[in-house]
């Protein structure tokens, strides 16, 4: 398989649940009702060099010293996912933009490695987060209609 960014990718998914589980809890009204942010342009930028520059740096260094199958695709994966999972437990909308890119981007690097079943796994994931991103608008805008 030789996918090394996707294995360390799963160390820090088991990690960064951690510190979400405690920043989610945090994350709602008076109500109950979840709080949804949104980045700003600022932060929408800064999001994107993040992205760009960690699939650089972690694809040059899986190429350079590694024997990994798609470095490049494999580090944007792991870059946006690293991303849209911070974002996701800071409650910010853009997170399931991250998410969809990643699902998209996943089920051909999966399908192209012949690693079928994980590649509809993703698939499922894309599902998800479509879901989750329409769910959140709804949840913004009854939120914005309060206030």
């Amino acid at each position: 398989m030789r996918l090394y960014s996707d294995t360390l990718l799963q160390v820090f998914f088991f990690v960064v649940q951690l510190f979400g589980f405690v920043w989610w809890l945090r994350g709602r009204d008076a109500e109950g009702d979840l709080i949804v942010r949104r980045l700003s342009k600022q932060q929408v930028l800064m999001t994107v060099v993040a992205a760009v520059v960690g699939t650089i740096v972690l694809g040059a260094a899986m190429s350079r010293w590694t024997d990994a199958a798609l470095p490049f695709p494999d580090a944007a994966i792991a870059s946006m996912s690293v991303l849209a999972q911070i974002l996701l437990a800071r409650r910010f909308l853009e997170n399931w933009l991250l998410w969809i890119t990643v699902d998209v981007l996943a089920i051909g690097v999966y399908f192209s490695k012949d690693l079928h079943p994980t590649a509809v796994l993703y698939g499922i994931f894309l599902l998800l987060a479509i879901t989750g991103l329409l769910d959140w608008r709804r949840a913004l805008n009854l939120q914005t209609a309060k206030a």
